[in-house]
């Protein structure tokens, strides 16, 4: 019963018109809550404030005031469909006969200072992937790494038809 109230989110949180995206499960449709430095402070320091969750309570972001934000049910993850939510796995479909490796570009803004994007390729190698990055240069500094989670979700494996990854979020 679980798994069928879960949903895939994609979350855009924008400065302009540059943006991050990031993929969550949850039952409910994120809220976003704008907040001032000072708002952020008082929450940072809060006696009060507990890092737990609650299931019934929707997943809440703080955005800056200058920031937009939207959250929209999806059935992609960075390009690649969704199969099924288990209470443990995120099941992704691919095509892979060659059984290539999950590569990781990270795509840093020369623009807005912390903002990134991250791109998710199966290649053969990491030249390969390295080789794919180039297209993103002149806006973005590439940095090329073998996939170990697909945003917060660790990656399980990787094979011909699926990419599972695991639902256990690592605590930082």
């Amino acid at each position: 019963m679980q798994q069928r109230e879960d949903k895939l989110w994609k979350v855009e949180i924008a400065v302009q018109e540059d943006f991050y995206e990031f993929y969550l499960i949850s039952r409910q449709k994120p809220v976003f809550v704008a907040e001032s430095g000072m708002g952020k402070f008082r929450r940072m320091f809060s006696f009060f404030n507990q890092s737990y969750s609650v299931p019934e309570l929707p997943p809440i972001f703080y955005i800056a005031k200058n920031q937009e934000a939207a959250a929209e049910k999806t059935d992609e993850m960075h390009g690649f469909t969704l199969q099924e939510l288990t209470s443990k796995h995120i099941v992704l479909s691919i095509e892979n006969p060659q059984e290539k490796p999950l590569y990781e570009i990270s795509l840093f803004s020369k623009k807005v200072q912390n903002l990134f994007k991250k791109k998710y390729i199966l290649a053969q190698d990491k030249k390969e992937a390295i080789k794919y990055s180039k297209r993103f240069k002149d806006i973005y500094r590439p940095k090329v790494s073998k996939a170990r989670k697909m945003d917060c979700y660790p990656l399980v494996r990787v094979n011909r038809e699926e990419i599972i990854l695991s639902r256990k979020i690592k605590s930082l």
